[in-house]
């Protein structure tokens, strides 16, 4: 498929294809389920590498806004839907690398599990128990119904942030979660995607209830680790791509 795309001038390369696939989402000339050109073509109609455009893909598959099709080629999602939040965007934008989304989230679960040991209080830590006896009720219900487990399990994680007691953090976990939801979503869905993630909520729940930093530091890497080789990204993958 022809996308009529302009050469970048930017060294982010996923922002600026992200911007130009938006743009001619927006105008109707791409829609989910259409296909996009390979690699090699797409490389030489924005002037940049092939790996840049390969780690580009790979950061909007992540994101749900592509899908690869295994020896077809690679597509809009079907299920993605437009516009995005404008609140959103402009954290999408500052993505270059796959690496980056990994760090991202890495962070942010690492730095909210040090504030909720130092500030939750037993009616928090009941209210997670909650959070996690929905989740697993969920997962063991059949048919699966994905979006409600996908859901539990963003609501068991925004839980720990609103007990840091920070509303900036708690609204960036909601952005971020929205970031991760489609990968959450493959996860889940995977074999034995819930058994890990049933696994690793109960093991974070109680290292935080036992107050042991590094306990709960190693349970939160256990369980990032779990999602991270699901995706496809290795220990300490991803490379800055520049834009040419």
């Amino acid at each position: 498929m022809a996308l009529d795309l302009e050469p970048i001038n930017r060294q982010n390369t996923v922002d600026t294809l992200l911007r130009q696939l938006l743009d001619r989402m927006l105008s109707g000339k791409l829609k989910p389920g259409d296909k996009l050109p390979g690699e090699i073509e797409m490389a030489a109609q924005l002037g940049a590498s092939r790996n840049s455009i390969r780690e580009a893909f790979k950061v909007l598959q992540t994101l749900g806004i592509l899908e690869r099709r295994q020896g077809d080629g690679t597509y809009v999602a079907e299920s993605y839907k437009m516009p995005f939040d404008w609140v959103l965007f402009p954290l999408l934008s500052r993505l270059e690398t796959s690496q980056d989304l990994v760090e991202l989230r890495h962070v942010l679960e690492s730095g909210i599990a040090e504030l909720v040991i130092e500030k939750a209080t037993p009616e928090d830590f009941d209210a997670l128990e909650e959070k996690r006896t929905v989740f697993e009720s969920m997962t063991g219900r059949a048919p699966l119904d994905a979006d409600e487990v996908v859901q539990a399990d963003v609501e068991f994680h925004l839980t720990l942030a609103r007990i840091t007691r920070n509303d900036a953090i708690e609204e960036l976990a909601k952005l971020v979660f929205r970031l991760f939801a489609p990968s959450m979503k493959a996860h889940l869905t995977s074999p034995d995607g819930t058994a890990h993630a049933i696994h690793d909520h109960r093991a974070v729940l109680d290292a935080l209830k036992m107050r042991s930093r590094d306990q709960a530091q190693r349970c939160v890497v256990a369980a990032f680790e779990h999602w991270r080789r699901f995706i496809g990204f290795g220990q300490g993958g991803g490379h800055r791509p520049g834009g040419g």
